[in-house]
């Protein structure tokens, strides 16, 4: 064997040990593409005796005949070392740059070149019939198998690095993924179609441990953030199983987002990491969701889960960041239907009792206030009840919870159904208050008007929430409160005008002190009206100028006076001096109610005019701007003007019959509530 290592004194091609050259040839040939290297490495492990007393004992492999060349020679073994060759005196070749070992390539994290190299080492031991010696084959192959698992250590241990912020493991992972890539490859050769004895660590699965560990990474990450999670700003006031949520939601979108913009970037396109990690989070989290969800969990702790599922999970894998690389909608549901549906039955139950208990309770200070005497709170000067917007904001927190954070539109309306029983209750109570003397009563009822305001804006505001029934009782109540509210507190100003009205039906009407003496007293009650909130004041100061103005005009027909010519003039200028000063005071006082000044402008212009086609012509444009005038009215006033003959009068009405037959959109009441009879 000296011909090779030169381990004898002999020299030259004439060694009696040197095989011939055709054997010499063909063990160059099976070299193949071992690296000089490992040749240099097996001399080390074997040193020769330069005094010649001790040879080696080498013993060729059965060689295999034809044998492609692949053209190897100066990078496996310096060919100048054989005596004799055709090449050993070509100086022209020289060694290629030597490459790195395998020890050297782990050392260096190289995974996937040392991945290479392994398989070109199993190719060599497994990919071809060999006949080689029992014990050299299982030493070659125990030698294989050890660096294959070595191997294998370091691209599991990079696997599990894999979301490691450290900017020098990207590099790792991406050899670590590259290894995998070629251990795949090489598993499908084996399994397509070859009849030689697989490797005993043939199929590796590399890819099936690569989704373990990734699955074993994922749920250590998960089950980490959940010890002492803080939730939003430091987790003040939050329950342990809301700030365990927050944890759990904080740690997958910080570990998606780092897929997303890092790891990927290591991996092919075909392994489709991003969805990967998506699912196996997706799993994690839905776990610990259930988890949670099999406790008897309270009302903020049943929401705060419900919401996560319906609105925060969603949101943080459908934000743009990851949407275009992570399919939500493959991922599946966070809860089983079964228990998804007794959740919102427990949390739709506990929210509608919460509701029904707090209106009550609400309802129930209220009249406890007014049993002890207390006055409602005093707001820039009114008279002020919070009861409508604490009730209103209770409800509607609870109703914008079910449809925009839990996405439960179809069971909004159960929550607003307790609200109809509630405005009859405070119907009920408004009216017991009306009815007693007590001196909070008036104020009470000053409160309780914007309060119903308040109520009926929201119902109509709302009204496709509420089911048909609850709006109709809800409306119903409303007007009721309304009504008597206005009826109450205009009941006692009439009470303290009427004395003023009186003076109107006598002779002495035309006088200026009788009406000053109105207006007075009118402007003092309007007074007493500043108590009430402004928008409410404006709409029952308005009511009362209609009432005012419906008096006036009613004490004056039913008052038989009869105005003669001379003073016809002058009745028609005081009645719209009278017109003037109610339109200002109302005016300044709030009222919008201009129409009704009309009445004693028209009034005033039929005692005015003499001519017969002239007050026809009034006539006609009074019964346009009135429907309701009556013949029974229009007798009362032509009666006043004592100049006009019983012929003229007869005319005049058949005027206003014929007026009458043509017909008039229906207007708004004032002379029907005239009674003249």
């Amino acid at each position: 064997m000296c011909w090779i290592f030169r381990c004898c004194r002999c020299t030259g091609s004439s060694c009696p040990q040197a095989p011939p050259p055709q054997a010499q040839s063909e063990y160059i040939d099976s070299l193949d593409s071992i690296a000089a290297g490992e040749m240099l490495e097996h001399m080390q492990m074997h040193p020769a005796s330069s005094s010649g007393g001790k040879r080696f004992h080498f013993k060729l492999p059965k060689l295999k005949r034809n044998q492609r060349r692949r053209n190897q020679g100066c990078e496996a073994v310096d060919s100048k070392l054989i005596p004799g060759s055709p090449e050993g005196d070509d100086t022209s070749c020289s060694p290629k740059p030597e490459e790195p070992s395998f020890q050297q390539n782990l050392e260096r994290c190289r995974l996937a070149e040392a991945a290479r190299q392994l398989i070109e080492r199993e190719e060599r031991l497994f990919g071809e019939i060999r006949e080689l010696q029992q014990g050299e084959d299982e030493g070659e192959q125990s030698l294989l198998a050890g660096d294959r698992a070595a191997l294998m250590a370091l691209v599991e241990r990079a696997l599990k690095d894999s979301l490691n912020p450290d900017p020098d493991h990207l590099e790792v992972l991406r050899s670590a993924v590259g290894a995998m890539v070629l251990e795949e490859k090489q598993d499908r050769r084996w399994r397509d179609g070859r009849t030689h004895t697989l490797p005993a660590w043939r199929p590796g699965r590399l890819r099936t441990r690569h989704d373990a560990l990734l699955r074993q990474l994922v749920e250590e990450r998960m089950e980490d953030c959940a010890e002492g999670a803080p939730g939003p700003a430091g987790g003040a006031g939050l329950s342990s199983i809301q700030k365990e949520l927050c944890g759990y939601g904080r740690q997958l979108r910080q570990d998606l987002r780092r897929v997303v913009q890092v790891v990927r970037i290591c991996y092919p396109p075909q392994v489709d990491v991003c969805n990967l990690y998506a699912r196996l989070y997706h799993h994690a989290f839905r776990s610990r969701i259930i988890s949670i969800a099999e406790f008897s969990l309270d009302a903020k702790d049943c929401f705060c889960l419900l919401r996560w599922v319906h609105d925060f999970y969603p949101n943080i894998l459908k934000a743009e960041e990851l949407s275009e690389h992570v399919d939500y909608d493959t991922l599946g549901k966070l809860l089983p239907q079964g228990l998804h549906a007794s959740l919102e039955e427990q949390y739709l139950e506990r929210t509608q009792s919460e509701v029904q208990t707090f209106i009550t309770r609400t309802l129930e200070e209220v009249k406890k206030e007014w049993m002890n005497g207390i006055l409602p709170e005093n707001r820039d000067g009114c008279f002020s009840s919070p009861m409508a917007i604490d009730v209103i904001q209770r409800i509607n927190g609870a109703v914008l919870s079910l449809e925009v954070d839990l996405g439960m539109q179809s069971k909004a309306e159960s929550v607003v159904r307790p609200l109809g029983d509630f405005l009859q209750s405070l119907s009920s109570f408004h009216g017991n208050v009306m009815k007693s003397s007590r001196p909070n009563s008036r104020a009470v009822v000053m409160a309780t008007l914007p309060c119903a305001e308040q109520f009926r804006d929201y119902v109509v505001r709302k009204e496709d929430l509420f089911p048909v029934e609850v709006k109709k009782t809800c409306l119903s109540a409303l007007s009721s409160i309304k009504q008597r509210a206005h009826s109450f507190l205009l009941r006692g100003m009439h009470s303290a005008l009427k004395p003023h009205y009186q003076a109107l039906g006598r002779a002495d009407w035309l006088k200026l002190p009788a009406f000053q003496g109105l207006m007075s007293a009118l402007a003092e009650q309007i007074q007493d009206l500043q108590r009430l909130e402004e928008s409410c004041r404006q709409e029952l100061v308005g009511q009362l100028h209609v009432d005012v103005t419906v008096e006036v005009v009613s004490r004056i027909l039913r008052g038989n006076i009869k105005v003669k010519n001379q003073q016809q003039e002058l009745a028609a200028a005081t009645l719209q001096d009278n017109a003037a000063s109610l339109r200002e005071l109302f005016t300044q006082a709030g009222s919008s109610q201009h129409w009704v000044g009309h009445a004693l402008l028209h009034l005033a212009e039929v005692l005015k005019l003499q001519d017969l086609p002239s007050v026809q012509i009034e006539v006609v444009s009074m019964a346009t701007a009135f429907p309701d005038l009556s013949m029974t009215h229009l007798s009362a006033m032509l009666k006043m003007k004592s100049s006009l003959s019983r012929e003229h009068r007869r005319k005049v009405k058949d005027v206003f019959s014929d007026c009458q037959d043509q017909g008039h959109a229906p207007g708004r009441e004032f002379f029907s509530r005239i009674n003249l009879k």
